[in-house]
């Protein structure tokens, strides 16, 4: 229009145009009012906004080059500025009522778009479409129109692309589609390179994948001879983890030659496991952690250890005793508990009901019921070293009551005694062999060693015509048997029946902490799951148990006669020295086929 900007101060410029032919609204005709403008500047709605202008009525080509004023030109209610071309959008308001996504520039052969391709510069998001499906390509164009968009959208299917090549525009494609081409390999630099969020390659000839295939947000691969081998689980746990691309329908070929579906595939389908070898490095691993856990935990609590060792594999580590295959020994546990206390008699029919569940079955005594006829203290005395076990279950009322205190002091004197023999025994044992020793070393004569064994046999007639001179053959009898039972005495099983206090106080004082210092103590504490597996631990691992019912606390309880005070147990240096009164004592019992009952399998 040849007029020159030369005013002082911009916003007295006035400008009408209206009725005109302009077309479009670019930087040259601003630059017409005011020669200062940078051309690098392309903000071109300041400085419209710098001006007065009414340019209404004239037909403006409503492309990306009115973007910049229908996006940001808010005198809505001055003037409308409507499209003269292209003829779709002819009259239409571009600054009011058009939606931006139809202000496109299509660019053509002449702009730089490739042959057989459709170039458009997308201005509402910032995006240069190139569509090049079926153009007859064997690789990315080389260039491509001039524009200053920051992502490029490119669709390159149906194509003769061989591969990804290394154009200038790389970094700036957002969305690449090569579906049905002929790429046959991913170059891994080329992929780090690029910063594209989508990746179509369905239907191409790619049979390995890059690692930096993970990179994309979105990557199609169906349609691929894909191959995979034991270095391939990569691929599965890339789609476990990303599951956007977890496609179902994706398959590789195996070495095999069998389809896997690569999300479902496992190292076996492979043919990548040595199965015989993992079981056995677990296996051993288990084994060795077991071991080390094993003997961490015998250290610290040995006997548990023992206890569970019975409990799962049926073995007895334990201590074996000498009274255990001892065949008089015909009762398997004798039982010492509080007759006068109903929680106490409770507690011992639901111990028995508990023992008998499983096998082995053992015979059980209860003194309160079974007992022959005669003294009670020698009924005590005998049926005790009959047995094998005395569980003694330990209440507060227990030690009133003078009868159980002397099945336990009986028990326990039966344990000294046999302490007592095996040490005599020993001892004794010691001597003849130094006594050998010495008759070799002074070479003791053949008429020396006669006059020994006479020796020897006289004290033996000595003996029996003692016995002989006894005025009570039962007497006799029954001591020689004490004699035999004590070299094998029961084995004692204390139960501490509950946590009461004063029972608590009583075991923790003289003289019973003594008398329980090393013993076998017990407690049914729900806490400690073994208890049960404790007390099967210590019974006899043979039982005599013949299945019969044991009902001994559903017989009505006989009166009892008035107890006779009971001469104190003999000392253990003088197990022959009982009290004979007790023989004028007498019970009346049931007969003898009744004094053992039994626990069954329940």
């Amino acid at each position: 229009m040849g007029w020159k900007y030369d005013l002082e101060y911009a916003f007295q410029v006035n400008v009408l145009a209206q009725y005109n032919a302009i077309p479009e609204i670019s930087l040259d005709i601003i630059q017409q009012y005011d020669q200062t403008v940078n051309p690098s500047d392309q903000s071109l709605f300041a400085l419209f906004l710098t001006f007065y202008m009414n340019i209404t009525n004239n037909p403006f080509f409503c492309d990306c080059k009115v973007y910049d004023i229908a996006a940001e030109y808010t005198r809505v209610e001055e003037w409308r500025y409507r499209c003269g071309g292209p003829a779709h959008l002819e009259g239409w308001d571009f600054i009011h009522d058009l939606p931006l996504h139809n202000l496109v520039c299509n660019h053509t052969e002449s702009d730089g778009c490739p042959s057989g391709c459709h170039c458009q510069d997308r201005p509402h998001n910032d995006t240069y479409y190139i569509d090049c499906t079926g153009a007859g390509l064997s690789e990315l164009p080389s260039t491509l129109p001039e524009n200053n968009r920051s992502k490029i959208e490119m669709f390159m299917d149906d194509n003769f692309i061989t591969e990804i090549s290394n154009v200038p525009y790389l970094s700036r494609i957002f969305n690449l589609t090569l579906r049905n081409n002929e790429l046959k390999s991913l170059n891994a630099e080329i992929l780090k390179d690029m910063t594209a969020k989508k990746l179509d390659l369905r239907n191409n000839q790619i049979t390995t994948l890059p690692k930096e295939i993970k990179k994309f947000e979105s990557v199609q691969l169906t349609g691929n001879p894909l191959e995979c081998d034991c270095n391939s689980m990569w691929m599965k746990q890339w789609m476990d983890i990303d599951t956007r691309n977890a496609d179902p329908d994706l398959t590789c070929t195996a070495n095999n030659g069998d389809i896997l579906h690569i999300i479902e595939m496992t190292l076996r389908d492979l043919g990548c496991t040595n199965e015989a070898l993992i079981i056995a490095l677990v296996c051993l691993g288990v084994f060795l952690g077991l071991i080390i856990v094993g003997a961490i935990f015998a250290k610290r609590c040995p006997y548990e250890t023992k206890v569970i060792i019975f409990r799962f594999f049926k073995f007895h580590p334990g201590k074996k005793y000498d009274v255990d295959n001892d065949k008089e020994k015909e009762i398997d546990a004798y039982l010492v508990f509080d007759h006068e206390d109903g929680d106490v008699i409770g507690y011992v029919r639901y111990f028995l009901h508990r023992l008998g569940k499983q096998k082995p079955l053992f015979s059980i005594l209860n003194p309160a019921q079974f007992m022959e006829a005669g003294p009670e203290s020698r009924n005590i005395s005998k049926y005790i070293g009959k047995s094998r076990r005395v569980i003694i279950f330990l209440s507060k009322g227990i030690f009133n009551d003078e009868w159980r205190m002397n099945e336990i002091e009986e028990a326990e004197h039966r344990q000294i005694e046999a302490v007592t023999i095996k040490n005599n025994e020993i001892s004794k044992k010691a001597k003849q062999t130094k006594r050998l020793n010495k008759n070799a070393n002074t070479g003791k004569d053949k008429d020396d060693r006669e006059e020994d064994k006479m020796n020897d046999l006289t004290e033996i007639c000595i003996d029996d015509l003692a016995a002989g001179n006894n005025d009570n053959a039962d007497e006799l009898e029954f001591q020689e048997r004490e004699e035999a039972s004590l070299k094998k005495a029961p084995k004692l099983i204390y139960i501490i029946y509950n946590t009461d206090e004063t029972l608590t106080k009583q075991l923790e004082e003289e003289p019973w902490k003594s008398r329980l210092d090393g013993k076998t103590v017990l407690r049914p504490d729900p806490d400690d799951r073994l208890f049960w597996s404790k007390v099967r631990y210590e019974m006899p691992q043979k039982g005599n148990g013949n299945g019969k019912p044991f009902m001994p606390f559903d017989i009505p309880k006989p009166e009892r006669p008035l107890p006779i005070k009971r001469s104190p147990v003999p000392s253990p240096k003088n197990p022959k020295s009982r009290n004979k009164n007790d023989h004028n004592r007498k019970l009346t019992g049931p007969i003898k086929s009744q004094i053992h009952a039994t626990i069954s399998q329940t």
